[in-house]
């Protein structure tokens, strides 16, 4: 309901005929991927099928931060040709929405290749989690958002035991009120001495990225540090440990933080007093209000 043009989206494909099934059950269908069959190659990273996802309004000053990462590894491939054919198959967590004939696979059973993450068959954090927990050199972080307490006690953990820790957060997640969780966890962040900066370009950070330089891995996908993202929604994560991609990530995380180009990209994390508590219960200027069961109740801010 907040996003009417998905409504749109999704009536102008059934109407092309295009057969098409829904999440009914669990977390929300969180994937972000396309897959070329016939040219061996796949789309996946953070990007939805917004105006301003695939490019920038205005580049380094005004865009969405994404990663989108194409890919003709024939292992990588298949393994989301496995997967899209095990959502598509699955009755119970997905109904038919449109044009639906069959929900028999089409693609041969592969393996699913040991870089690759499906939660929520597959817990993210879990194996996150133990990635942090061997890093010995460095952590960097690009983050929309985190709400999962796991991901920031290892954050904090390997910045405790001497490994230098850095994180970039989105600007209007941190105080967010349906989201409160991300303050909490950015601000112990935070106490904990952590280096941290948040988006200070027009746009949005919807980047999910982890950097383990000691690893000579970049952990990107679909999934933010939550706890959704980790065991209930549909997800990708690529626990990729390919040097290149290692190396353009690094540089773009140098340039965000260093605001390299010239441009305000970021700028350093301050955090928020409190909110005025608000005073909720009993009512004022209330009359006759008796004294069992009766309790005077504010929100804290």
């Amino acid at each position: 309901p907040t996003y009417p043009l998905n409504a749109t989206s999704l009536a102008s494909l059934a109407a092309a005929g295009i057969p098409m099934v829904k999440k009914s059950a669990g977390g929300i269908m969180h994937f972000k991927m396309m897959l070329f069959a016939g040219q061996e190659v796949v789309e996946f990273g953070s990007a939805n099928y917004s105006p301003n996802a695939f490019a920038p309004d205005a580049p380094y000053t005004n865009y969405v931060s994404e990663t989108i990462y194409f890919s003709d590894d024939t292992a990588i491939v298949n393994s989301f040709k496995s997967e899209f054919d095990n959502l598509w198959a699955d009755k119970t967590n997905y109904v038919g929405y449109a044009n639906v004939v069959s929900r028999a696979r089409v693609y041969p059973t592969y393996a699913i290749s040991a870089d690759l993450n499906f939660p929520p068959s597959q817990d993210y954090a879990a194996r996150a989690v133990s990635r942090y927990n061997a890093e010995t050199k460095k952590i960097d972080v690009i983050m929309y958002r985190v709400t999962d307490a796991r991901h920031t006690d290892a954050m904090i953990a390997a910045r405790q035991r001497g490994v230098p820790v850095r994180y970039i957060g989105e600007t209007l997640e941190y105080r967010n009120v349906d989201r409160m969780w991300v303050s909490w966890n950015m601000d112990r962040m935070y106490a904990a001495g952590i280096p941290m900066r948040v988006r200070a370009s027009a746009g949005e950070n919807h980047e999910k990225l982890v950097l383990l330089y000691g690893q000579g891995m970049s952990i990107f996908g679909s999934s933010n540090l939550t706890s959704p993202s980790a065991n209930s929604q549909q997800e990708h994560i690529y626990f990729a440990k390919k040097a290149w991609m290692f190396n353009w990530f690094v540089d773009q995380f140098n340039r965000k933080w260093n605001n390299s180009t010239g441009n305000a990209e970021t700028k350093p994390f301050v955090p928020l007093p409190p909110d005025k508590p608000v005073y909720r219960s009993i009512a004022n200027a209330a009359v006759g209000v008796g004294t069992s069961g009766q309790k005077l109740v504010w929100y804290g801010g």
